[in-house]
C-alpha cells in the first residue's frame, strides 16, 4: 500500500482587508478600491452571484489578482454598489470619478500567505505534498445593521479565485454565524469544526507513519485581519496542532506599488509555534531590571566554569572516559540552571545546578529542580517568595540553547509563583547568552 501524500494546511481568517477591486470609471480610468466595512456582504454577493450564474468569469492575471471577463457593471445610484467603495484615503469616490464597472479583483493577503507557504514552508518536502486552504469567514446574525459586515460571500469569491488560479489547492469554507463577531461566547463550537477538519486530514498520516507523522503534516495560520475574537479563538483553539504563524506586517496598508501603481503583496514573516507563545528575544544589554541582569550575568559565568571544567561533551562519541559519560548517559544532553534568591539584606544569591541523567529508574533530575534543592541546602530558612528568577541554558548543539522547563519543573515553578507572581523564567536564544527571553510563570 502506497503511503499517503504529505499534507500542509493553511488556515486563513478573512477580514475587511482581504478583498480589493480594480474598477473603471466613465472616463476609462482604472483605480484600486475596497468595499466599505458595512458593504462587504453586498459587494461579495454581487461578485459571487455573477460568478455562480456565469455572467462573468475570473481569469487569473497575477499572483493575487484576476480579471473579470466581461467586466461587472456597478449600480451608481444613492443605494448603488459604487457608493459603497472606498479609495486609499477612505473616501467614497465622488460623482465625477465614480466607478461604473469592476474589471478585476485582488486578494493581497491570501496571495502573500500562499506565496510564503509555497516558497518557504514547503521547501523541506522531498515528496509530494497536498496543500489545503481553510477559509474562515464570520458574520453577525443580528442586529440587521451589522449583517453587511459579513465576509461569507467574499470567502466564496476567494474560493472561486483559488480554483481558477491554484487548482491543486484543496479549498474548504467554514463560516461562523454569530450573535456578535466581537465576542468569544460562541467561538468554541466553530473552532471545534475547524479542529475536526484538520484532524481528518491528519488521520491517514498518523495511521501510516505512527510516531513519525509530524514529519509529513504541518499547519499554518494566516490571521492578519478580522475581529480580535476570531483571531484569538483560532490561535488558541488550534494550539494543539502547533501551527506556524504566517505574519503579514503590512496587512493594514493599501497594497499599491508606489512606483508602478500596481498591486504590491505584503511582506511575510514565518513564526514557529514557540514564537506564538513568547515574545521575540531581547538583547541582554538592554535589560533594565536588576534581577534579570544579575541572572543573565551569573548564568554566563556558570556556563564558562562548567565548560572549562568539563571539556568533553556528554554526547561525544570519541570519549571513552566512563566518568564523563556517567552523569548524562540517558539523554546525553547537558542543561544548566541558575536559580536566584534574595538574601535577608536584599542582596541576590546565585545557585548553580545541572541536570542529571544517570542510567537508573530514578536517575533523572532536571536542572531546575536540582537548583531549587541546592538553594534550600545553602539557605535552610529559604522562603518561596525569596526565589526571584531561574535561568535555563541547554548546551546541546542539536537542541539549541533554548530549552524551557519541562512539565514536572513547571509544576514546581508554579508553586513558587503562587506566592511570588514576579518570579520569572529566563531562557536564551544563543549560547553566548546575549539574546534572552524573559517570561513569567503561569499560575
Amino acid at each position: 500500500m502506497s503511503p499517503p501524500t504529505d499534507a500542509f494546511v493553511l488556515v486563513h481568517v478573512l477580514g475587511h482587508r482581504d478583498l480589493y477591486l480594480w474598477v473603471r470609471d466613465a472616463q476609462g480610468t482604472l483605480s484600486l478600491v475596497k468595499p466599505s466595512a458595512p458593504s462587504h456582504f453586498s459587494i461579495g454577493k454581487l461578485l459571487a452571484d455573477a460568478l455562480r450564474r456565469g455572467t462573468t468569469r475570473l481569469r487569473p492575471s497575477a499572483s493575487a489578482e484576476a480579471s473579470l471577463d466581461p467586466p461587472l457593471p456597478l449600480k451608481a445610484g444613492a443605494q448603488g454598489h459604487a457608493r459603497k467603495l472606498e479609495n486609499a484615503q477612505g473616501d467614497v469616490p465622488n460623482a465625477g470619478s465614480r466607478p461604473t464597472e469592476v474589471v478585476g479583483i485582488a486578494m493581497p493577503l491570501l496571495g502573500a500567505a500562499l506565496a510564503e507557504v509555497r516558497g518557504r514552508l514547503m521547501t523541506d518536502r522531498e515528496g509530494e505534498c497536498e496543500l489545503h486552504c481553510l477559509l474562515l469567514s464570520a458574520g453577525a446574525v443580528r442586529p440587521v445593521q451589522t449583517r453587511g459586515h459579513s465576509t461569507e460571500r467574499v470567502a466564496a469569491v476567494m474560493a472561486t479565485w483559488l480554483g481558477a488560479a491554484h487548482p491543486d489547492i484543496h479549498v474548504t469554507l467554514h463560516h461562523r454565524d454569530t450573535e456578535d463577531p466581537f465576542v468569544f461566547s460562541d467561538a468554541p463550537p466553530f473552532i471545534d469544526t475547524i479542529d475536526r477538519d484538520i484532524r481528518a486530514k491528519r488521520a491517514p498520516l498518523v495511521r501510516h507513519y505512527g510516531d513519525g507523522w509530524a514529519n509529513h503534516f504541518r499547519v499554518a495560520i494566516s490571521a492578519n485581519t478580522g475581529t480580535l475574537a476570531s483571531i484569538v479563538a483560532v490561535k488558541e483553539g488550534l494550539r494543539g496542532h502547533r501551527p506556524e504563524l504566517v505574519h503579514l506586517p503590512d496587512a493594514s496598508r493599501w497594497p499599491i506599488d508606489p512606483e508602478g501603481g500596481g498591486l504590491r503583496l505584503s511582506r511575510a514573516l514565518t513564526l514557529n509555534p514557540d514564537h506564538l507563545a513568547q515574545q521575540p528575544p531581547r538583547s541582554a544589554g538592554d535589560l533594565e531590571d536588576d534581577v534579570e541582569r544579575f541572572t543573565v550575568e551569573a548564568m554566563a559565568q556558570w556556563r564558562d566554569v562548567f565548560c572549562e571544567r568539563r571539556p568533553l561533551r556528554a554526547g561525544d562519541a570519541s570519549s571513552t572516559d566512563k566518568e564523563y559519560q556517567f552523569w548524562f548517559r540517558k539523554g546525553q544532553k547537558e542543561v544548566l540552571a541558575l536559580l536566584v534568591t534574595r538574601a535577608a539584606d536584599g542582596g541576590l544569591i546565585p545557585h548553580r545546578a545541572v541536570n542529571l541523567e544517570v542510567s537508573l529508574p530514578t536517575g533523572t533530575l532536571c536542572a531546575e529542580r536540582n537548583a531549587i534543592g541546592s538553594a534550600l541546602a545553602a539557605q535552610p530558612d529559604l522562603r518561596r517568595q525569596d526565589i526571584v528568577a531561574v535561568a535555563v541554558l541547554s548546551l546541546d548543539a542539536k537542541i539549541g540553547p533554548r530549552l524551557g522547563p519541562c512539565g514536572a519543573c513547571q509544576e514546581w515553578l508554579r508553586k513558587i509563583a503562587e506566592v511570588n507572581p514576579d518570579f520569572r523564567v529566563i531562557t536564551f536564544d544563543d549560547f553566548a547568552c546575549t539574546k534572552v527571553y524573559v517570561n513569567p510563570v503561569a499560575h
